[in-house]
């Protein structure tokens, strides 16, 4: 009798066991291609949305340097700068760190001066820092790690396709005036010329 309820008992629990036991869905070769596309499409887009991010923090920050640069009588035409985007832009942290570095060369002959800047790419106030002087300030450490305050996406700075040093203006000053003078006295020359033809003019018609 005990061996015969303990049969029931096992049995009952298998029934009970199959009907709790929802059956998992396969998915059709075409809901698996519907959800590929949808997969394709999303990533795409993230990845558009990633390569304008790195676009603009690169242009932020060469925009930041020709200022730094221009601003700075250390620097020349004859250094170099080679900027970079933001490291930090990823599919986790779209708007990065906020910061990015420049290689900045200067090479004479065999003599060669290397410097690293780092320049903001979401502020034109903050602008660049030497390394030395950026480790020491209160921004050190924050490109090693997402700012999810900064502005999503970033805004691109107004482009400095032509940034003019005070030597450089000057020049183009004296160059100006020159020519503004030189025009001048092209014009007062041709000017008597056609005076004077016109005088020969009216001389030969005996007026």
């Amino acid at each position: 009798m005990k061996k015969m309820f303990l049969v029931v008992l096992a049995a009952l629990s298998l029934t009970l066991a199959a009907c709790g036991k929802q059956e998992q869905h396969v998915a059709t070769p075409e809901e698996q291609r519907a959800t590929a596309l949808a997969n394709s499409e999303k990533n795409a887009k993230l990845q558009d949305l990633l390569e304008q991010q790195r676009s603009t923090a690169l242009s932020n920050v060469t925009v930041n340097s020709s200022i730094y640069f221009a601003a700075n009588p250390r620097f020349d035409n004859t250094w170099k700068k080679m900027p970079h985007t933001d490291d930090q832009i990823g599919p986790a942290c779209p708007q990065g760190s906020g910061w990015a570095w420049v290689n900045v060369m200067h090479v004479d002959g065999k003599d060669v001066q290397k410097m690293k800047l780092w320049c903001s790419t979401s502020s034109q106030s903050l602008g660049c820092y030497t390394e030395a002087d950026f480790q020491k300030g209160p921004h050190a450490g924050e490109p090693d790690r997402c700012d999810q305050n900064l502005p999503h996406p970033l805004k691109r700075f107004t482009e400095m396709t032509h940034i003019i040093s005070t030597e450089n203006l000057l020049i183009l000053l004296v160059v100006a005036l020159t020519a503004g003078l030189l025009l001048r006295s092209a014009l007062v020359f041709m000017t008597k010329k056609i005076i004077k033809k016109i005088g020969d003019f009216f001389t030969g018609l005996g007026l």
